[in-house]
């Protein structure tokens, strides 16, 4: 701008993909006195690539809203957001929602799709790459690094949408959604809790405010040949080291999947945090389901 001798209102900010998560950093800080990042809303209407004009700036390609969603009321007081695993879709989480909604008044259900398509094939989608296909710390820390933000940005713009704050807010994972879900711990403060279903735990190099942590529940199957039942007792010893209040649950004879016992214990532990969130709520609903 100097160096043409021009002003902010004589420049368009143009992102995709990552840049457009650069471009919104910019878009905050050059005009910071005449934009605040809770006004980065609405969303435009039910598009994965999506383009959103908002001041000076164009998004392309930028994960703003949700592919799937599920309400139990008309009303919106709770949101829970479900977080496939690798290769996976937002439907085929969703489920949980329906098989949930019954007990879960006054709630919306989002789960969307990642915002990377798969690389190991022609369907599904991905949070962040694999490129060896194992679980090395390593490969695992560069990718929650990659996906953190857009994952944060994306909840965030949905709580403003709902007008709800993070003790609202619970997430629930499977796999590589698990391990997305327990690093939001670092990025939104205050959530009301977290499921982690067949995940682990890789805690990040940095950490952006010591809590406090949200309550956590895990949830393992013994013979889960992708993602080690080994690793559920490392995360509870890593997350109670952070001082997570934290809760186990194992199926003997569960691979890597989700079983009725692992729904119906993510159930109570759901019902259990916005009950202890939202009292007066609960009380409202006039019934044990809440």
């Amino acid at each position: 701008m100097h160096h043409y001798d021009l002003t902010p209102r004589d420049v368009a900010l143009v992102g995709f993909s990552q840049g457009a998560m650069l471009t919104l950093e910019l878009l905050t800080s050059f005009f910071s006195r005449a934009t605040k990042r809770k006004n980065l809303s609405p969303l435009c209407p039910q598009s994965k690539i999506s383009t959103i004009k908002i001041g000076y700036a164009v998004f392309f390609n930028f994960m703003t809203t949700p592919d799937y969603v599920f309400s139990s009321d008309k009303e919106t007081k709770r949101l829970v957001f479900l977080l496939h695993g690798y290769g996976s879709n937002g439907a085929n989480l969703l489920e949980i929602g329906h098989f949930w909604a019954p007990s879960l008044r006054l709630t919306t259900f989002i789960s969307p799709n990642a915002h990377d398509p798969w690389e190991a094939g022609p369907f599904g989608y991905q949070w962040f790459s694999i490129p060896n296909h194992d679980l090395d710390p390593k490969d695992m820390r560069k990718g929650l690094d990659y996906a953190s933000e857009k994952l944060s940005y994306f909840i965030h713009s949905q709580m403003h949408h709902y007008d709800l704050t993070p003790r609202d807010v619970a997430l629930v994972g499977f796999s590589q959604g698990a391990m997305l879900a327990l690093e939001m711990m670092f990025h939104i403060p205050d959530l009301a809790g977290i499921i982690s279903y067949s995940g682990a735990f890789y805690p990040p190099s940095k950490i952006k405010f010591k809590g406090p942590y949200p309550p956590v529940l895990l949830v393992h199957g013994a013979l889960d040949p992708s993602v080690p039942y080994t690793l559920m007792a490392k995360a509870k010893k890593d997350l109670e080291d952070l001082g997570c209040e934290i809760e186990t649950e194992t199926g003997p004879a569960l691979g890597h999947s989700i079983d009725m016992n692992g729904l119906h214990r993510g159930l109570e532990f759901i019902q259990k945090i916005f009950t202890k969130n939202s009292p007066i709520l609960a009380m409202n609903n006039n019934s044990a389901e809440i």
